[in-house]
């Protein structure tokens, strides 16, 4: 059975989930991105990146083994990613239906979604359950300090 829950409060679980973002991350976006973009994609940064988006994120855990991640940056799913083992399961489904529950508890009407032009698996996910190409535009990456890059992306919207 999978529980969905907020991410806790420890550097333990922080570090687990760094490390499932990191591997889930690589796995559906480093093919898309030029290889100076993802060589920068390491563990450190996306535990770094977890640090401001930790009080809005949400797990999905199995046996004890968190499987997902998400999280919310105001009406946003920012992240939403999966263990390589977890896919074409339920997990992916059931965490974007408890980060959706908590949208629409903090009154959100219509939420929206990000995804990288090219990542078809995730288009498509996000297409079954509901959601709706709103735009195309070419939005800027995460990337260290004093540089700059983008990609072109879609979004997504879907009415809670």
């Amino acid at each position: 059975m999978t529980i969905f829950r907020p991410l806790a409060d420890s550097g333990a679980e922080a570090d687990r989930v760094a490390a499932l973002w990191h591997d889930s991350w690589h796995d559906g976006h480093a093919a898309l991105l030029p290889p100076p973009i993802v060589a920068q994609r390491d563990l450190g940064s996306f535990a770094a990146r977890l640090v401001p988006l930790a009080a809005q994120s949400m797990v999905a855990v199995e046996d004890g083994t968190i499987v997902g991640f998400g999280a919310l940056v105001e009406d946003e799913i920012d992240q939403l990613f999966v263990a390589r083992d977890a896919r074409g399961t339920t997990v992916a489904a059931g965490l974007l239906a408890a980060l959706e529950d908590r949208l629409r508890d903090a009154g959100v009407t219509r939420a929206e979604v990000q995804c990288l032009q090219g990542n078809d698996r995730a288009l498509a996910f996000y297409a079954r359950h509901g959601w709706n190409v709103t735009g195309r535009a070419d939005l800027p990456l995460w990337m260290p300090e004093g540089q700059s890059a983008s990609h072109p992306t879609l979004m997504l919207a879907k009415d809670l």
